[in-house]
């Protein structure tokens, strides 16, 4: 098994537990990952999301993130940052662009 399917295995599972952070909610529906709508529990119902997927022609994991809300997006990115350090921090991965 890859590095990439076990992380998104992990992903999965940590998605489905209860240290997955309020308001995430996994997809019905994923065809190229896991994808994750986001209540950002701003005025107006305003939602973001978050693919976490393998490359189609690399050996590479692909993060999208969307929000609605400003500053959305980085809170977004660190929180799927804190899931790769804690939950797959003994994989060789290069977290460094997610760094900012």
């Amino acid at each position: 098994v890859s590095v990439d399917q076990q992380v998104l295995k992990r992903f999965n599972e940590w998605l489905k537990s209860k240290a997955c952070p309020p308001g995430w909610t996994l997809d019905p529906i994923n065809h190229e990952g896991w994808r994750v709508s986001v209540d950002e529990k701003a005025p107006g119902g305003r939602r973001g999301w978050v693919l976490l997927r393998q490359s189609l022609h690399d050996p590479l994991l692909v993060l999208n993130i969307e929000s609605e809300v400003k500053g959305g997006s980085q809170a977004l990115v660190q929180q799927v940052l804190a899931f790769l350090c804690k939950e797959c921090g003994t994989f060789p991965l290069d977290l460094q662009k997610l760094r900012v």
